[in-house]
């Protein structure tokens, strides 16, 4: 399964509570920003619709993989 799809399915609030962080990691380049781009989404409508602790729920997800994205990208000191 794919970044994407393992975030852009809809299986329920806090369904990756202790996934996020190895799916992510686990996830390419690639899989990561299309990732963020489906929970984005996914967020927008659940506040859409009025489903905010939901879009809370994806809010962090999002940040997990932001987090991750941006963390892989950063140069370590002494490195």
């Amino acid at each position: 399964m794919t970044g994407e799809q393992h975030f852009d399915q809809d299986p329920g609030p806090d369904a990756w509570a202790d996934d996020t962080l190895g799916a992510a990691e686990a996830m390419s380049d690639d899989e990561l920003d299309a990732a963020i781009d489906a929970l984005a989404a996914r967020e927008r409508r659940c506040l859409i619709r009025g489903n905010v602790e939901y879009a809370k729920s994806l809010a962090h997800d999002k940040w997990v993989c932001i987090t991750v994205r941006t963390n892989r990208n950063r140069p370590w000191p002494g490195s």
